[in-house]
């Protein structure tokens, strides 16, 4: 049997352990260092970052029990920031980040920028995508081993998102400040496409069905 876990990419930063910069690249191997200060942050994403890190940590520790009483191994998909249109009635917490360029929302726009901070890159993933990942993971048992694997379809920085909505979304106002500008790490690893794994949607089209989205329910 599996546990397929939703994780978070944000507990695996690469971010060096003391701070300073951060690793040439992002892959599974990467635990994002606690206990530091990390730009733009605050004691809600603090503690959002922490309890994401040290739950997957303890999660994990189960799948190196290899006694004959482990009822299940444990797969964690790190997702990156989930967007594109929804069947939801109401905005996603991600969905308003992505967005935030265009709305302005202090506090979304501030997660934005933590983003940026803390991974060196925005990852973009599109909510179809991680429902057929888990799928994929789930139905894959001999092909998929247990263990970490990064979801998402784009490692974009916050400059990439604001120069798409410039080119793409002229009718709609937009908050021009960025962080990070010129930081893009890139991701190291392609372990689910390895296996099989097709995603269905790049960053345009994430960031295009979010703004769908938006319009849609009266966001934008």
């Amino acid at each position: 049997m599996r546990v397929i876990h939703t994780g978070s990419v944000v507990a695996a930063s690469p971010l060096r352990a003391d701070g300073n910069g951060y690793k040439e690249s992002v892959d599974e191997s990467c635990w994002t260092p606690l206990g530091l200060s990390y730009g733009h942050s605050n004691d809600g994403l603090d503690a959002y970052v922490s309890s994401k890190t040290i739950s997957e940590e303890e999660l994990l520790k189960y799948n190196d029990d290899f006694s004959k009483r482990r009822a299940f191994d444990v797969v964690v998909l790190l997702c990156g920031v989930v967007g594109g249109d929804t069947i939801l009635p109401y905005i996603s917490d991600s969905i308003h980040v992505m967005l935030s360029p265009l709305t302005g929302v202090e506090v979304y726009h501030n997660s934005l920028k933590f983003l940026q901070a803390l991974l060196g890159f925005v990852p973009l993933v599109h909510v179809d995508d991680v429902c057929e990942a888990h799928v994929f993971c789930m139905e894959k048992l001999s092909d998929v081993a247990a263990g970490r694997y990064l979801c998402a379809t784009a490692h974009t920085n916050m400059q990439d998102i604001l120069e798409h909505y410039v080119c793409k979304h002229l009718e709609l106002e937009r908050i021009k400040e960025v962080v990070g500008e010129g930081v893009r790490v890139q991701a190291n690893t392609k372990k689910l496409v390895e296996l099989g794994f097709k995603y269905k949607y790049g960053a345009m089209e994430v960031l295009d069905g979010s703004v769908d989205c938006g319009k849609r329910l009266g966001l934008l």
